[in-house]
């Protein structure tokens, strides 16, 4: 007797156009988390007297990028409880979930993970010139890497920042 067996595994060229036009990160998406919240989550760090490792790997200070339920920086302090910082645009405490889900996948993808952003990487590019303040550290996407950049205000004439 003869069965007729149908693959249910797509062929090469299907599998290339399937993941090409389902890929979350197809194009470049900027991430902005905002500094005030960064900055407490940057003292933590500094008070740490203890470290968690990543995934066995011993890191030193900094901060883990997670993508699971939105995007969120976190130290990696051993503290009973830590700061999360979400995305302004990936934070489902305020966003509904079909909002913050497609940011997730354009910026992160669909799976979970954790990215490393050492203390002393986060310092160098936050220091800024006199007069300057930090207003949102950035991570930007794209299909092949992840950059990190700040976003800066400058104190105006009159004391006010812009």
């Amino acid at each position: 007797m003869r069965m007729r067996v149908r693959s249910l595994i797509p062929s090469t060229k299907k599998m290339a156009r399937l993941l090409g036009r389902f890929s979350p990160r197809q194009v470049q998406h900027e991430a902005p988390f905002p500094w005030p919240e960064v900055a407490k989550a940057l003292d933590e760090l500094r008070a740490a007297t203890v470290v968690r490792p990543l995934y066995e790997q011993v890191t030193g200070k900094g901060l883990w990028l997670a993508g699971d339920d939105g995007v969120y920086l976190m130290p990696n302090a051993a503290a009973p409880t830590r700061t999360i910082v979400y995305a302004k645009e990936c934070d489902p405490t305020k966003l509904e979930f079909d909002d913050w889900w497609q940011v997730k996948r354009a910026t992160f993808g669909g799976d979970d993970g954790i990215e490393f952003i050492s203390i002393e990487e986060i310092e160098r590019i936050s220091a800024g010139l006199p007069g300057e303040q930090p207003m949102s550290l950035c991570i930007n996407f794209t299909p092949k890497r992840m950059t990190i950049s700040v976003q800066w205000k400058r104190a105006s004439r009159k004391g006010r920042t812009t």
